[in-house]
């Protein structure tokens, strides 16, 4: 399982970069320069965010976590489909998945399956207990 080093790497990395970010060298104040348009450095602070959530999310995927068809395969799927099993558990809030768009297939991360990819009977309680969080409730339910 490479997940827990690509997010120990992503983490050294987005640690490394955001550091320091809109300080003066050298010092802890903001930087700040005549003429500058406000609106405009939103405009970018936003854009650069969802490029970097986005940057993020490639890297955690490329980490080979299993799709849903290899999910649905470890777990004894009976349908046609194997990957309608890995879709069942997410709509019954057993199972949470990162959709990948450059695949067309959704991923599952490393940490919620058993060394033989069956899905680990604590991943429930897990998302239980998460769901219980108002800002989990509102990303990911």
């Amino acid at each position: 399982m490479r997940t827990a080093g690509c997010i120990k790497s992503h983490a050294a990395r987005c640690g490394e970069s955001t550091v320091g970010r809109g300080l003066r060298a050298g010092t802890a104040e903001p930087t700040r320069g005549k003429g500058r348009n406000p609106v405009k450095k939103a405009k970018s602070s936003i854009a650069e965010s969802q490029d970097a959530a986005v940057a993020a999310q490639n890297e955690l995927l490329a980490c080979g976590w299993p799709t849903s068809t290899e999910v649905g395969r470890a777990n004894g799927s009976q349908f046609d489909n194997p990957s309608q099993w890995a879709k069942n558990k997410r709509d019954a809030g057993e199972l949470l998945g990162v959709w990948s768009p450059a695949e067309n297939t959704w991923r599952y991360p490393d940490f919620k399956f058993l060394p033989d990819r069956r899905l680990n009977p604590r991943v429930k309680e897990l998302l239980n207990a998460l769901a219980l969080h108002p800002d989990f409730r509102r990303i990911w339910m």
